[in-house]
């Protein structure tokens, strides 16, 4: 099951109908532009019980949603998606997400161009080894964003938390 996010859908004035190509907000008032206006979320584990599942059946611009426990889970591969990954906090505010690769290889690996609209945020992210990249293989001009992510006990030859190429 996929969850639509309430965002605002841009309205043309004149017309007073719905659209989604004109004057979009935040854009200078831009014409033609189009806005993807439904945002989705995926949550963990009530809908994919795992990283990968909730990420295969992702699209750009959604949001995957982990609710707080330990994933057992590694090689976990955005596939060059603009998603939002994000581990709910702990009502004091801990990161109560982990994710545990269970020294079976690197946790998260990113290698198809992503950028900084792939978004890893409140994971703790921990058990990752491999050669290269423990926690985090980083590669082909990828260059995803992590806020508020912690790497506890990732091992490697080269980057035990990240490995960048």
């Amino acid at each position: 099951k996929r969850k639509a996010n309430k965002l605002p859908i841009p309205q043309d004035k004149n017309q007073g109908r719905l659209t989604g190509v004109g004057k979009t907000p935040g854009l200078g008032g831009a014409k033609n532009v189009e806005r993807k206006s439904l945002r989705l979320s995926l949550n963990i584990p009530a809908d994919h019980p795992s990283f990968q599942g909730a990420i295969n059946a992702a699209s750009d611009g959604d949001t995957i949603l982990a609710q707080p426990g330990t994933y057992l889970e590694s090689s976990i591969d955005t596939q060059g998606k603009q998603i939002i990954i994000e581990g709910i906090l702990a009502p004091d505010g801990s990161r109560a997400v982990i994710i545990d690769a269970g020294q079976a290889g690197s946790a998260i690996i990113c290698q198809n161009g992503e950028g900084n609209q792939t978004i890893f945020q409140n994971l703790s992210i921990r058990n990752g080894s491999s050669n290269t990249g423990g926690g985090a293989f980083i590669a082909n001009a990828s260059s995803p964003l992590f806020s508020n992510c912690m790497f506890i006990d990732n091992s490697a030859v080269r980057g035990g938390a990240i490995y960048c190429i």
